[in-house]
């Protein structure tokens, strides 16, 4: 239990990484990450100042809400430790990667194409080190599963469309609010949104490869 626990924050930490990564280029982020900085600017429009890593806690949060409304199933309560996991460690990488001065450009620079899809790789391998821990999914994963066992059964990439556009709609309401639709989504938003479930399949297998290297006595991690 312990070695899987350790795997699964670690995958989280790593998901965190690459979100983190990608908002530092301000090229747009996933739909969901556009939702939490559309959140912080508008609480700041209220003056009042949110990092984040606490947009990410409070969206999070609802969503987990919204999951045990949905299925009377209170085993995703125990999904709030992945969030406080995951929001702690986006605030800080996302804090830690602000202290540096990032070349600012209205171009793509060779730069941001490598920090973009050097996100997108570690959130692929994250989630796969959160899925081979097998232990509790976060929000977005339960909501993903609900969607895929109540509308789309047969289809469950059909569930992971359903779901970001779900987070699209999230995102461009706060950005409407904030008078700009389309903050924080850009072409990248889209780009990434298509190629992560593959990035997240091509990497399944490696990271398997390396699970497999830890087994004792059974085909489970421990």
């Amino acid at each position: 239990m312990l070695k899987r626990t350790t795997i699964h924050i670690f995958g989280l930490i790593l998901i965190a990484l690459g979100v983190a990564l990608i908002i530092s280029q301000k090229k747009g982020v996933f739909p969901w990450d556009a939702a939490g900085l559309n959140l912080v600017d508008l609480f700041a429009r209220i003056n009042i100042h949110i990092e984040v890593g606490i947009a990410s806690l409070i969206l999070n949060s609802l969503l987990g809400v919204i999951c045990i409304a949905v299925t009377k199933n209170f085993k995703y309560l125990y999904s709030y430790i992945n969030i406080a996991i995951f929001s702690l460690a986006l605030g800080l990488i996302n804090w830690a990667l602000g202290l540096i001065n990032w070349p600012v450009s209205d171009q793509i620079t060779v730069l941001n194409v490598v920090m973009l899809f050097s996100g997108l790789l570690t959130i692929a391998i994250g989630t796969n080190f959160v899925v081979f821990s097998k232990l509790v999914p976060s929000p977005a994963e339960a909501a993903m599963l609900i969607i895929h066992e109540k509308w789309f059964p047969k289809s469950i990439g059909l569930s992971k469309v359903a779901l970001e556009i779900m987070f699209f709609l999230v995102a461009i309401t706060f950005g409407a609010i904030n008078g700009n639709v389309m903050s924080n989504i850009s072409w990248f938003t889209f780009i990434a949104v298509a190629i992560l479930s593959p990035m997240i399949q091509i990497t399944h297998k490696p990271i398997k490869l390396l699970f497999g290297g830890m087994k004792n006595e059974s085909n489970e991690i421990k």
